[in-house]
């Protein structure tokens, strides 16, 4: 269980950065002191390399692993996460001139197995899957039930920082980006 490695969960409110989330807070619980890195800043560039006319719509596996390569982040009071863009998109851009931590790290399908062997050497993993309804409604015991109803029409990212069992069940334990008031303050067993 890795959650003493991480600050807070944040919440991504109504925006596509998961995905931004979830890479900006296992980069930022693997540079002690933990401090949080600008999720704008890595979505801003993984944005920028995505197809023309892409809009706002989330950022790929990919391009956000070029952006922490490449472009790097600085903490996130050099540029805080604000849960709108601007009306004018122009005037969005990061500050200039601003000391970044770089990252790096490797997009592969991923077993259960693969990731619990993660977890096991000290290593969180950024798994990205399609949800289904159920997603949003979680047991008392902190389990999300068996995938039910529709896809989420988005893929989702999440953290895995823990894996245990219940009875017979093998459980990952998820950190998502909705805020202390999803799940368990923003964890839940899958």
């Amino acid at each position: 269980d890795h959650r003493a490695r991480f600050l807070a969960v944040r919440n991504q409110g109504r925006r596509p950065t998961c995905l931004a989330f979830a890479i900006s807070d296992a980069h930022a619980a693997d540079r002690p002191p933990h401090r949080s890195l600008s999720v704008n800043y890595l979505y801003y560039y993984a944005l920028q390399r995505m197809p023309l006319h892409h809009g706002d719509n989330g950022v790929g596996t990919a391009e956000a692993l070029a952006a922490l390569d490449q472009d790097g982040q600085p903490l996130e009071a050099t540029w805080p996460y604000s849960p709108v863009l601007p009306a004018d998109r122009l005037t969005w851009r990061p500050p200039a001139g601003v000391a970044v931590h770089h990252g790096s790290g490797t997009a592969r399908h991923a077993t259960f197995d693969a990731i619990c062997r993660e977890l096991e050497a000290g290593r969180c993993a950024v798994v990205v899957f399609q949800p289904s309804e159920s997603f949003h409604y979680i047991k008392a015991d902190g389990i999300l039930p068996a995938r039910s109803g529709r896809p989420l029409p988005q893929l989702h990212a999440v953290i895995a920082v823990g894996h245990g069992r219940q009875a017979a069940r093998r459980l990952i334990l998820v950190r998502n980006s909705w805020g202390l008031g999803w799940g368990e303050r923003g964890h839940a067993w899958l």
